[in-house]
């Protein structure tokens, strides 16, 4: 594991020239002023490693704890770098080989193989990510044909697996590490077995008893021999070397079949969950439906208002209608015109 650097014995930062971006295929700018081409380089300064007893050999990951990675934008002589534009990088899981890593066989999709903060932004050119192997996702050295894998700490817009030349200063690569979920978990030594089976059975083999001195002719006869003790030492250490095989085949047993109720607990949780995404349509499907029958209720509603005035408005012109069709009285000779009743005196 490198060490940790140390902020107080940091140099200045050196500002540099804004950064233009970069296109999706991980292909530059047409600006050939890069960062990477003015001797910038990305350092990995720390990948916390979980402990374990065999750390001094390979390094291990557990999908089941947070780990945190730091790295740094450094020129050549080791000057802090601080970009004028900001600058993102990311984390991605590759296999030791620079391969993308594939999805578990067997296994439901369950979400993206990093958790955490995979997407840091340089602050006074300096990254810190917090990372954890998705569970959900299965990704494991021993479900994935015991491969190693490496941690890829690069520019966002660029891709791990295909970057150009000019840009390779700005890729950083772990160590190499295998993912477990127990990191305690000691596997059996089949050699270690070996030699106790092969001591038990040479303990269990009865001794051949020694030769009687003769005695001599003038000699009284010797007192009878103490009977050998029945629990003899080679005995004691046969039973023990027996149970010990026995107590180690057992927590073999056990440890698969925790790992088999591990992997249908993991099961039965995607597919918990899957359900309740489900659900949550439903609901949301259902909310949908209840908004639609009250906005319908509303515009019933309106319709009915808008009725209501429009039969007032025809009962108006109704009563209008009947007072211009009322029959007017019929006409009596007082009310003809003075002409006609002079005409008619004459």
């Amino acid at each position: 594991m490198l060490a940790p650097f140390d902020a107080c014995d940091s140099p200045p930062l050196k500002p540099i020239s804004p950064m233009r971006p970069l296109s999706f295929d991980g292909s530059p700018a047409p600006d050939p002023d890069l960062i990477g081409l003015d001797g910038v380089r990305l350092v990995l300064e720390e990948v916390a490693f979980h402990p374990h007893p065999n750390a001094d050999k390979e390094q291990i990951i557990t999908n089941l704890k947070f780990f945190q990675v730091k790295v740094a934008l450094r020129m050549c002589d080791d000057t802090l770098v601080n970009p004028v534009n900001p600058m993102r990088l990311k984390a991605t899981l590759l296999y030791e080989s620079g391969e993308v890593v594939a999805p578990t066989p067997g296994f439901v999709d369950g979400g993206p193989v990093l958790l955490g903060d995979p997407v840091q932004l340089v602050l006074h050119g300096r990254a810190q990510f917090r990372l954890k192997v998705n569970p959900e996702t299965k990704v494991t050295s021993e479900l994935h044909s015991k491969r190693r894998f490496v941690l890829c700490v690069h520019p966002e817009l660029v891709k791990p697996t295909a970057f150009p030349s000019s840009l390779s200063s700005l890729v950083a690569h772990s160590p190499p590490f295998r993912v477990m979920t127990r990191i305690w978990r000691h596997p059996a030594d089949p050699v270690a077995r070996a030699k106790l089976a092969a001591l038990a059975d040479e303990s269990a083999a009865p001794a051949p008893a020694p030769a009687p001195a003769p005695a001599p002719a003038a000699a009284p006869a010797p007192a009878p021999a103490p009977a050998p003790d029945p629990v003899a030492p080679s005995g004691a250490l046969a039973a023990m070397s027996r149970l010990l095989a026995k107590g180690m085949v057992s927590i073999e047993r056990i440890e698969a079949e925790s790992e088999a109720c591990r992997v249908v607990f993991s099961n039965l949780e995607a597919t918990v969950a899957k359900r309740a995404k489900q659900l949550d349509g439903v609901e949301a499907k259902l909310d949908q439906i209840l908004r639609r029958m009250d906005a319908l209720e509303d515009s019933a509603a309106r319709q009915a208002a808008s009725v209501g005035a429009l039969q007032l408005e025809v009962r108006r012109h109704e009563l209008v209608l009947e007072q211009h069709l009322t029959p007017l009285p019929p006409r009596t000779l007082l009310q003809q015109p003075p002409s006609k009743r002079a005409r008619r005196g004459a």
